[in-house]
């Protein structure tokens, strides 16, 4: 059989690889990522409140995108804040944010190959932004009502005409088997 060097022993499983240090364990890598995760998290929580509320509104989309990660909370404390100062400014990307994930966890529910973790962690992003939403509303009712009209209304407008839809389900079909026959 072939002889095994330093040179072709790079990688394996306790190998030492040409420098003589051993092969970094995947484990040991994931535990060193968590811990320098928990650590930014932290220094982020510590000094966001420091920060204006105005600074954010270039962010909502990341912070949005942020409460299904673990750092969750941490993105859900800023949101309160920018929508205490901002609400008309956080009000159509958080309606955007929910709506897009009860279609995506319905989804989700119905696909029996979505884990029990990724449907803990889509009911937790979502409660999150509920919350927002509801605290939104409870804080400014009528502007909510206004914004929420308004989106109703552009929704009908906007609304798919049937050779549209047909188009639109075609090419999900079409999508579908192309995947399907990936496979």
């Amino acid at each position: 059989g072939p002889v095994m060097t330093p040179a072709n022993t790079v990688g394996l499983p306790g190998s030492a690889g040409a420098s003589g240090a051993a092969a970094p364990d995947p484990v040991m890598l994931e535990i060193g990522r968590v811990r320098k995760m928990r650590l930014l998290c932290s220094t982020f929580c510590e000094h966001v409140e420091n920060l204006p509320a105005w600074i954010w509104l270039i962010w909502l989309p990341q912070l949005l995108a942020g409460l299904d990660r673990p750092e969750a909370l941490a993105m859900h404390n800023v949101l309160k804040k920018v929508s205490a100062h901002y609400p008309h400014a956080i009000f159509f990307p958080l309606r955007s944010w929910i709506m897009e994930r009860r279609v995506k966890f319905a989804k989700a529910g119905a696909d029996a190959t979505t884990t029990t973790h990724n449907l803990t962690t889509e009911r937790m992003a979502l409660a999150l932004a509920e919350d927002l939403m509801s605290g939104l509303r409870d804080k400014s009712p009528a502007m909510c009502a206004d914004l929420e009209r308004m989106s109703n209304e552009l929704e009908q407008v906007a609304t798919l005409t049937l050779p549209e839809a047909l188009l639109e389900s075609l090419t999900t079909v079409a999508r579908t088997t192309y995947d399907v026959l990936q496979e």
